[in-house]
């Protein structure tokens, strides 16, 4: 009886662990060993890969973000539910969270500038998101009205973040000298971020620095070798860019 339950649950278990691979950017040799060696394959990938993340949120939120993982819908299901029985800000920051990172910034954006109310007028968390969310959807003037306007009220909050969108709205907006500038500051400061180094990488490929933009890319791309797994996939959208872009500007000579 024992072994014809273990016989039906490894292939979920397989299809479970394949799921996991492909929705959170894991590398593909994972299928490999999970289905070429079904339990112990399904063992190593749990505690090299799942139970490091879960130490760092904590067993309820660790569980949840795995339910959300596996099940379509879930994560957005559960926002939206929060929001229509409770219009608060948090609900209202959370479910604006989801739209920005599933490429529905317009969404975003009406959620956050219903924010800006009351005692929440000003508050720098929503004023930050806001102008995060019009970055995304091409409101670089705005953006940028409002990013000064933080430097002013709240010039040490979320300095990184803010020195990012600003450089993105000064590159957008035409300013390109104070573009490069900006990116090449904030990559300095912040070495670990692929994002900040490969727009800085693409604006002097643009500006016809390519040899600076190629040494730009290749240390974005040593840099990802050095960081922890959990950050390099976070930052994978980023070092494949890096080597697209690497490829095609070795490709032009």
């Amino acid at each position: 009886m024992i072994l014809g339950y273990i016989y039906y649950l490894v292939p979920l278990i397989q299809i479970l662990i394949a799921v996991h691979v492909i929705k959170t950017g894991r590398s593909w040799y994972w299928l490999w060993i999970v289905f070429g060696f079904p339990m112990i394959g399904a063992a190593v990938y749990f505690f090299v890969e799942i139970l490091p993340d879960m130490r760092g949120q904590g067993i309820g939120g660790s569980w949840d973000n795995l339910l959300n993982d596996f099940v379509p819908g879930r994560e957005f299901r559960h926002l939206q539910t929060a929001f229509e029985e409770s219009d608060t800000v948090t609900n209202r920051k959370a479910l604006a969270g989801y739209y920005l990172a599933h490429e529905e910034a317009n969404k975003a954006v009406e959620l956050i500038r219903g924010c800006l109310t009351g005692v929440f007028k000003d508050d720098p968390d929503v004023n930050l998101r806001y102008a995060a969310a019009l970055v995304e959807t091409g409101q670089f003037a705005e953006a940028q009205k409002i990013l000064g306007e933080l430097a002013k009220k709240h010039p040490t909050y979320y300095l990184s973040k803010r020195e990012l969108l600003t450089a993105k709205c000064l590159e957008n907006l035409g300013q390109e000298s104070q573009a490069l500038a900006a990116y090449e500051d904030y990559a300095g400061k912040n070495t670990a971020d692929m994002e900040g180094w490969w727009l800085y990488g693409r604006l002097l490929e643009k500006s016809g620095q390519k040899e600076k933009a190629r040494s730009i890319y290749l240390e974005l791309l040593k840099k990802a070798k050095t960081v922890g797994s959990h950050h390099r996939r976070s930052q994978r959208v980023w070092v494949k860019a890096a080597k697209t872009s690497l490829k095609e500007l070795l490709k032009a000579g």
